[in-house]
């Protein structure tokens, strides 16, 4: 959780001159504080490892399930964004504001206006996309959770708690993700050794038939079971050097 905490009684994403992220609360909590407090709004956020999912997978389906654990106030309709900036690593300031701008995945949610466990949020296209993307790149994907209204009361202060690290909690906030992988490539086809001389050769194969745009091939030496060469694209062929005169190749 992260609050702007200047006590202007706005609720600023940037300029504010403090911004406070408690790392350590049971809790995430978002929403607005009245306007004799003097923090003034919340936000939150979680980070989510994905590197357990194989880059090659399709992502179909990206799902933020919680439970809301207690309001204040009755709390308030909340918003789900994309966290652009790694929030482990981000400083509270940029936390507060990626918490709230950017790809929006949820609007004006009223499940964050009553108390009740296994909330689930789905994210949508937009989201899918992203985690595909953060695949190949860092392995990692978050969400900032807002009120969709920051507007303080002069008296009441509204606040929602989305249960996290909590005992009775089903569950802890949590990232359910649909994915599917691709079955494995046949084999490469019509395996070919080319002698040149006493010392060269070339090895040459056809791609396979359900695989001809494979990301590349491997040649190893069946003798140590060593990797002699990876290639990545579509090259079906590869020069053998530095070969012994009679001695048997596999």
């Amino acid at each position: 959780t992260v609050e702007e905490d200047d006590n202007d009684n706005v609720c600023e994403s940037t300029g504010a001159s403090s911004y406070t992220e408690y790392s350590t609360d049971v809790d995430l909590y978002i929403g607005v504080l009245s306007q004799a407090h003097t923090r003034d709004c919340a936000r939150s956020f979680a980070e989510f490892p994905i590197s357990a999912i194989p880059d090659g997978a399709t992502i179909s389906n990206t799902v933020f399930k919680s439970d809301v654990g207690a309001l204040l106030s009755g709390g308030g309709a909340c918003d789900i964004y994309n966290m652009e900036k790694q929030p482990s690593t981000a400083t509270a300031s940029v936390l507060f504001a990626d918490a709230g701008n950017g790809t929006q995945f949820i609007t004006s949610d009223a499940q964050c206006t009553s108390v009740g466990d296994n909330k689930s949020f789905d994210l949508g296209a937009s989201a899918d996309a992203i985690v595909q993307a953060h695949l190949t790149t860092d392995d990692w994907f978050g969400v900032g959770l807002k009120f969709t209204s920051e507007s303080l009361d002069p008296l009441n202060a509204f606040l929602t708690y989305i249960v996290a690290e909590e005992g009775t909690g089903t569950p802890d906030p949590t990232l359910e993700i649909t994915y599917t992988t691709a079955s494995p490539p046949s084999a490469p086809l019509n395996p070919t050794l080319y002698i040149n001389d006493t010392s060269q050769a070339l090895f040459d194969w056809d791609a396979p038939t359900d695989c001809l745009n494979c990301g590349g091939y491997t040649v190893w030496n069946a003798t140590n079971n060593s990797i002699i060469y990876n290639f990545t694209g579509s090259t079906t062929q590869y020069q053998l050097s530095g070969l012994t005169s009679g001695k048997i190749l596999q």
